[in-house]
């Protein structure tokens, strides 16, 4: 198939990255515009995301997505230093009452810092010859080339105050939950898209420390309990032996900032192994507070009109609360829904709100999942219907019996994002909601006895 000319992404983070992987596949150029000068010998925070220092989780669905566009991209990241865990024995959740299963359920997972996986998410996809990445630059607005088609965008060099017009046949805007994409569309005389939010005022605290000693296992997650308990708290073996060691909670409560302070926090949860595993670990960075006020929809699909040759993306769309790890797996899916509509030969006029019905059937799960799990808390106020409370009601009673090695099978190609949502209603989960429900599948609060795992094998 014959590629396109030039696609212009706007943000140069993970979800503007993995679109622009994708676009590769269809256009002869990709030009990504972001507004911080970024380095490229080194991992390094950016001054324009927020949550830049805190923990990023990136699900199964969306590593499966990195590595479909950008061949080799997991291997990069374990040869520079990223463990990988597996679900039971290395990664242990703690939720609803009960401890998960330490048994081996094929399921792996693998966190970081932010700045080191944009870092080498930027180096793999510059391994593309048609792919250029401009930092520094600031978009400020959409030029129509003709009436009701975006032909490019005016940008600004901040160093330099120099103002320049990017053309290009595509545009996407991947600019994150503070896109002004909305407000460019009004200024064209386009119709904003309808917002629906949902506050849930969680504020957390993060630090890199390296552990004193193996806890015995690679990541460990004490979820709040509510409707009561709004605390949490949670160690994940991040790259080069180095664990990210982070507490929160919701609905306006701060924890403290101090490094003994965060200690504290961690010793009021509901159990006691994320402190025990911190307990005299070396400071690698101090403590960095985040707080994120609400989730947020953008829904683009609803439009009746809107301009051509210019699509939103990523965050721009659908913000999660950022807990459940959504964020980067979502970004990779409107990516792989772009990439399915250019593949299928979906011309570039008629792209636009095509892409964004799409993008809004595919964002209902995670979107769903996550009003779900926060809706538990009565102070969180939104649109409650009877779909969502029967699916907050059944999860719970699902997650109450995760601690059965079959129940965790199957639930976390749900948790994952890898399997249909319909799978959720499983005969083994449906069955064990059941006997939850009636009281004869009781938790279990008792930590699994922890494995102890060689170095070597906490690797890969």
């Amino acid at each position: 198939m014959k590629k396109h000319g030039h696609a212009v992404v706007l943000g140069g983070g993970v979800g503007g990255m993995s679109h622009a992987a994708v676009l590769a596949r269809h256009f002869e150029r990709v030009t990504i515009l972001e507004s911080d000068v970024v380095t490229t010998t080194q991992p390094e925070a950016r001054s324009g995301v927020a949550q830049g220092q805190q923990l990023h989780a990136l699900l199964k669905r969306g590593w499966n997505i990195f590595e479909r566009f950008l061949p080799g991209f997991t291997e990069r990241l374990v040869n520079a230093g990223v463990r990988i865990g597996e679900f039971g024995p290395d990664i242990r959740w703690y939720m609803n009452g009960t401890w998960w299963s330490p048994e081996e359920t094929g399921f792996r997972g693998l966190g970081m810092t932010r700045p080191f996986l944009e870092f080498h998410l930027r180096a793999r996809l510059l391994e593309e010859p048609s792919v250029t990445f401009r930092g520094g630059l600031r978009v400020r607005g959409l030029v129509l080339g003709k009436p009701g088609v975006v032909t490019a965008v005016d940008a600004e060099t901040l160093a330099t105050a120099t103002k320049e017009t990017v053309e290009a046949d595509l545009i996407v805007d991947c600019t994150g939950r503070n896109s002004k994409a909305s407000s460019w569309l009004t200024e064209l005389g386009f119709e904003a898209p309808p917002i629906q939010e949902v506050d849930i005022g969680i504020t957390y605290v993060t630090q890199v420390v390296r552990l004193a000693r193996d806890p015995g296992f690679i990541t460990c997650y004490l979820a709040p309990e509510p409707p009561h308990n709004k605390r949490f708290g949670m160690v994940v073996g991040s790259e080069n032996g180095l664990t990210t060691f982070l507490v929160g909670s919701y609905l306006g409560e701060r924890p403290p900032t101090t490094v003994e302070g965060m200690l504290e926090f961690a010793r009021s949860l509901a159990k006691p192994q994320v402190a025990d595993a911190v307990a005299g670990a070396e400071t690698i960075s101090p403590p960095t507070p985040y707080f994120f006020k609400s989730n947020c929809r953008r829904a683009y699909g609803s439009l009746r009109t809107m301009p051509e040759r210019f699509v939103v993306a990523g965050d721009a769309t659908c913000s999660f609360n950022p807990v459940y790890g959504q964020g980067m797996t979502s970004a990779g899916l409107a990516a792989e829904v772009l990439h399915e509509l250019l593949a299928k030969g979906t011309p570039l006029d008629g792209l636009s709100l095509r892409f964004q019905k799409k993008l809004d059937t595919v964002l209902d799960q995670p979107w769903m999942a996550a009003l779900a799990n926060d809706f538990q808390f009565p102070e969180v106020k939104g649109p409650r219907n009877a779909l969502l409370s029967f699916v907050a009601r059944y999860s719970k009673h699902v997650l109450r019996s995760m601690h059965h090695n079959a129940v965790q099978k199957r639930f976390l190609p749900v948790l994952n994002m890898t399997g249909h949502p319909a799978s959720l209603f499983h005969p083994i989960l449906l069955g064990a909601a059941t006997l939850s429900w009636l009281g004869l599948l009781k938790p279990n609060p008792t930590f699994p006895p922890p494995t102890p795992r060689l170095p070597s094998s906490t690797q890969r």
